[in-house]
């Protein structure tokens, strides 16, 4: 970890490594207040703005993912090997299954540059599917 917080120009903050180790022994992509409610315990000082601000921070840094989703509450994830997140259920019931899938990705990254006439990779691509 320190060295990945090295690499990307950081210091390495109590609260950092905190976030950033639950997010990766936790396959659940949580919410920054799921997140909150489980650093606080360890450090009941932590502030909720906190965790949002050092979330930001990893996602800037490109060190963790964040997923939108469709009740605008949005859900992080550390696991930056490639993937596609479904995303089910609205409110609280959201539900983020990782499909790692290569054939997969690579099938959908295809068909939306043949179709589109785009260039990209599986990293610019993030897709989401509405129902009614």
């Amino acid at each position: 970890m320190k060295k990945l917080f090295a690499e990307k120009g950081l210091k390495m903050t109590i609260q950092r490594v905190a976030i950033l180790k639950y997010l990766m022994n936790t396959k659940t992509h949580p919410s920054a207040e799921m997140i909150y409610d489980h650093i606080r315990q360890e450090y009941p000082t932590i502030t909720l703005s906190t965790v949002y601000n050092t979330l930001e921070t990893l996602v800037e840094k490109g060190i963790i993912k964040k997923i939108p989703t469709f009740s605008g509450v949005s859900r992080y994830d550390a696991d930056n090997e490639p993937h596609v997140h479904i995303v089910m259920g609205k409110d609280k019931n959201v539900e983020i299954r990782d499909v790692y899938d290569k054939e997969l990705i690579e099938k959908i990254r295809d068909e939306i540059n043949n179709r589109m006439d785009l260039n990209v990779n599986e990293e610019d691509i993030y897709l989401v599917i509405a129902g009614k």
